[in-house]
C-alpha cells in the first residue's frame, strides 16, 4: 500500500472517531437532587430568578459564561453555551435545558447538559 493510500485510510479512520465523539457529545443529560423543595417559597423565587437570568445572560456574555448567586436563601446558578454558538442557537439551547428541569419537578439542585449547552442550579457553591 502506498503512503497516499494510508494517509486516506487514516483520515477517514480520524474522522469516523470524531463523528462518533461529536454525536456522544450530544447527548443529553439531566441530574436532579433527590430533596425537593415547596414551591412558592423564597427558595422557589429564587429558583425562577436565576433560571431566567442565566437564560438570559448566558447568550449576551462574551464567552457564553454566566455565574449568578442569589441570597436569602442561597440559590447558585450557572449556565454556559459552546464559544462556537450564535446568540441564537445559544437562547434556543438554554430555553430547550430550562424547559428540561421541570423533569425533576421541584428538586433543589439540577443539572442539564445537552449539545451545546448546560444549566445548573444548587443551593450551595459548586
Amino acid at each position: 500500500m502506498n503512503s497516499s493510500a494510508m494517509r486516506k485510510i487514516i483520515v477517514t479512520v480520524l474522522l469516523l472517531i470524531t463523528a462518533a465523539m461529536l454525536v456522544h457529545a450530544q447527548d443529553p443529560f439531566t441530574a436532579c437532587n433527590t430533596v425537593k423543595y415547596t414551591a412558592g417559597t423564597p427558595f422557589a423565587l429564587n429558583v425562577d430568578k436565576v433560571l431566567l437570568s442565566m437564560q438570559k445572560n448566558t447568550p449576551k456574555s462574551d464567552d457564553r459564561d454566566f455565574w449568578i448567586h442569589l441570597t436569602k436563601p442561597d440559590v447558585y446558578g450557572h449556565a454556559n453555551c459552546s464559544a462556537i454558538t450564535t446568540v441564537a442557537e445559544c437562547s434556543s439551547c438554554l430555553s430547550t435545558a430550562v424547559g428540561d428541569v421541570s423533569t425533576c419537578g421541584l428538586a433543589v439542585g439540577v443539572r442539564v447538559v445537552l449539545g451545546s449547552c448546560s444549566i445548573r442550579y444548587e443551593a450551595y457553591k459548586f
